[in-house]
């Protein structure tokens, strides 16, 4: 989920800044530069990292959980 979401974000952002068939608003303030082929992987790959590491998290915190309460089950029926 994370990989899908960040392409949009980086090919958004490309979006505005690109200068072919279609103008964007960046590339028009900056009389027709076209910068999309930077702005896409400057936006794309933090916005990766981002939701990646949260994913992460959230899947660790998860395992952590579920290994406690695996824990505490086999104290309780040794017991």
């Amino acid at each position: 989920m994370a990989g899908p979401a960040a392409q949009l974000l980086g090919t958004g952002a490309a979006l505005l800044c690109l200068n072919s068939l279609y103008v964007g608003p960046v590339a028009s303030a900056l009389d027709g530069a076209d910068v999309s082929v930077l702005l896409g992987p400057l936006v794309g790959a933090p916005a990766c990292t981002v939701l990646f590491s949260s994913l992460c998290s959230r899947q660790l915190d998860q395992v952590s959980r579920d290994r406690a309460d695996e824990s505490t089950r086999s104290t309780a029926a040794t017991a």
